[in-house]
């Protein structure tokens, strides 16, 4: 079997808050888009039923002395294309997208209780955004995923 499956995938450099990931982050592990205050743009090892972004196609090690300070980076293969939209309203970091107004962009939520349901999402937020006005408009980075979200 060829190790060649992500050569055209899209690649992207995520940091790795050692204070959260002491232990650092294994290469070909999925992971989520993290919400460390400390570290911009870090990633998480991705827990089972939670929304991942990619696979990682680096190592990130700890520290050889055992300190948790600071952050290292890692490269992620991204499990779809990114994509700049506007949003409508406030969307948070790792937020699931779906379309709203005037082709605008907003947050999603995905309800597990209601299982005959559907919800049109088109991607994850890779960015947070302050709310859209008529005179404001945000634009943020998104990880394209067009479908309907089964719940």
């Amino acid at each position: 079997m060829s190790r060649e499956t992500t050569q055209y995938a899209p690649k992207r450099t995520f940091n790795v808050d050692l204070a959260v990931s002491s232990g650092g982050i294994g290469e070909n592990i999925r992971v989520k888009l993290g919400s460390s205050s400390d570290v911009d743009n870090d990633v998480v090892v991705c827990g089972s039923g939670e929304l991942g972004i990619g696979f990682t196609d680096s190592t990130c090690f700890p520290p050889v002395n055992g300190d948790t300070s600071g952050s290292r980076q890692i490269l992620v293969v991204l499990d779809a294309p990114t994509k700049i939209v506007k949003a409508a309203t406030d969307i948070s970091r790792g937020a699931v997208v779906g379309p709203a107004a005037n082709g605008y962009v907003s947050s999603r939520t995905i309800d597990t209780s209601a299982p005959a349901t559907t919800v049109p999402i088109c991607g994850i937020a890779l960015e947070a955004s302050t709310a859209g006005t008529n005179s404001t408009v945000q634009e943020i980075e998104i990880m394209q995923l067009a479908c309907y979200a089964g719940v």
